[in-house]
């Protein structure tokens, strides 16, 4: 990579500070495999430009909802609501750290130092602006599908959080300073040889819409016969879009390990590419004869009765520990299914075995996706980072298969893929919520408790950011549906609505509701 001006002036700059003295080659070998085996604020997996186009729209989109809420709310609204600064951040910084791991230099080093400090800024003061908001909201305890929290329990997690950035601020200045050799003990590993680091580009299309089945209802193999060809978004085609099994998921609200089935879409509100999940093992719906407000006098008005739930933060607060858990998860499936890594390796080594063997029941589950499966093969595969030497590993796989399996390792550590989608639904969800308040006030706190995206937004799973996942919610027992006026499919509406009918029956109430968000709304949006 050529050297830019900008890029010049800030080696200069350091090389000044520093006392100009110039890491050694041992010194930036180190610095390299720091941030490649034990990473910082990564978020493998994304497209750097595609998520800031994201955060754009998201912007955009809060300052317009804001405009349909009353003056404190909008206050609060455009001042915490989401974490902005940091979201906003993100983009330069990841595109930095790809930069550096695929050409290590001092110039790109020094580039992805800057970003990652400013990322790390960022969202120690988002975090900490939320968590003053929430401090100033009433203490009511507020129940979801996966138990109960009020604002402490959130600041309180939310400050879990803080001490954890603390530390990674921490680790990479003792990084940055052992680079220039400012620190007395450095454990760097001095080696010739250098890894590869490829990243495959994302593909331009977009997975479409599937139709959302019972599992109850469907048998495993009917899931496998219905589901639709789509094109991924690591690969150029696969054959199917697969359901989900979730075994270790956050929000669950019975008691089987829910099967969850998720798609693409365009949403016919933001026209953001969006990701939506939901379980199969049950729909949910929400039962519009029963809950009072105008918002829900309108829809009833317009002939709905029931409105389709997919699962989101409304519903449950740690809903981003499971879409990044099914992404990640399926995007290592794809990678496996499309170009598998143990399959020619030798029988001999034990663990080299064991996730031959995985990978082949990986293959062979697809199209269900046995989220259990990848955690096992992961598991494992950063077992063998930690324990093989890297001449060994090249020697067994390959440079080009181990710097997939680097890849692998921070992607499934970060839970990264596709987070511009995820933004993207975000953003069609923060334009939806002007459904609601363009009819009636929202009250703050169940503003910031059920559309703030906290789980999300402040990526408490990804682990490059916090050392394991931090859930927002306690006393995580059964909670009953009624407090959220929902209605279960399976208790409740498989006899009024038959299963041939529910794709239809979900698409047209969906076309309903959407509608009420007036033409002018689109058009205020772009002028903004």
């Amino acid at each position: 990579m050529r050297p830019t001006a900008t890029s010049l002036i800030i080696l200069l700059t350091t090389l000044i500070l520093f006392g100009l003295h110039t890491p050694s080659r041992a010194a930036l070998q180190g610095y390299y495999e720091s941030h490649r085996d034990t990473p910082l604020f990564a978020f493998e997996g994304t497209d750097p430009v595609a998520l800031k186009y994201a955060v754009e729209n998201l912007t955009r989109s809060i300052h317009l909802s804001a405009n349909y809420l009353p003056t404190d709310s909008q206050k609060y609204t455009l001042k915490g609501l989401y974490p902005i600064r940091f979201l906003s951040t993100i983009s330069s910084t990841e595109g930095s750290r790809l930069t550096f791991l695929t050409s290590p230099s001092l110039v790109t080093a020094i580039t992805y130092h800057i970003n990652l400090r400013k990322t790390i800024t960022a969202y120690t003061r988002d975090i900490k602006n939320i968590i003053h908001i929430l401090n100033t909201f009433d203490k009511n305890q507020t129940a979801f599908l996966n138990g109960y929290t009020d604002v402490n329990f959130y600041a309180s997690q939310l400050n879990l959080a803080l001490q954890n950035v603390e530390r990674r601020r921490l680790e990479e200045k003792n990084r940055f300073r052992c680079l220039f050799g400012l620190r007395k003990v450095c454990t760097t590993k001095v080696t010739d040889i250098e890894i590869e680091y490829e990243r495959q580009e994302n593909g331009t299309n977009t997975p479409k819409n599937i139709l959302v089945r019972n599992k109850d209802i469907l048998t495993e193999a009917m899931i496998r016969e219905y589901a639709r060809p789509a094109i991924s978004k690591t690969t150029e085609s696969i054959d199917d879009l697969p359901a989900v099994q979730l075994g270790n998921g956050a929000c669950r609200y019975f008691t089987a390990p829910p099967v969850m089935m998720f798609w693409w879409s365009t949403s016919r509100i933001s026209n953001s590419d969006i990701i939506r999940i939901t379980p199969v093992n049950d729909l949910l719906f929400y039962d519009l004869r029963t809950i009072e407000g105008a918002y829900y006098e309108t829809l009833r008005e317009a002939g709905i009765g029931y409105q389709y739930q997919p699962l989101n933060p409304y519903l449950c607060p740690d809903f981003g520990h499971d879409i990044g858990l099914t992404l990640s998860s399926y995007y290592i499936q794809n990678e496996i299914i499309t170009h598998p890594i143990f399959d020619i390796v030798s029988d001999e080594d034990v663990v080299f075995t064991k996730l031959k063997n995985l990978e082949q029941k990986i293959r062979l589950s697809h199209p269900i996706l046995q989220s259990y499966k990848i955690t096992a093969f992961m598991k494992d595969v950063q077992l063998l980072l930690e324990t093989y030497e890297e001449h060994a590993l090249i020697q067994n796989l390959g440079k080009e298969k181990l710097s997939r399996l680097y890849s692998f390792n921070t992607l499934w550590k970060s839970k990264g893929a596709w987070i511009e989608y995820i933004i993207g639904n975000i953003d069609d969800m923060t334009l939806a919520t002007i459904n609601v308040s363009r009819h009636q006030e929202i009250p703050l706190t169940a503003l910031f408790l059920t559309r703030s995206y906290i789980s999300t937004l402040f990526f408490l799973s990804n682990e490059t950011i916090v050392e394991a996942p931090i859930l927002l919610t306690q006393k995580r027992e059964n909670v009953s549906l009624e407090k959220f006026y929902l209605r279960s499919y399976n208790n409740d509406l498989i006899h009024k609505i038959p299963p041939q009918e529910l794709p239809k029956f979900i698409n047209d109430s969906g076309l309903r509701v959407n509608l009420i968000m007036t033409p002018e709304l689109f058009n205020d949006r772009f002028k903004r």
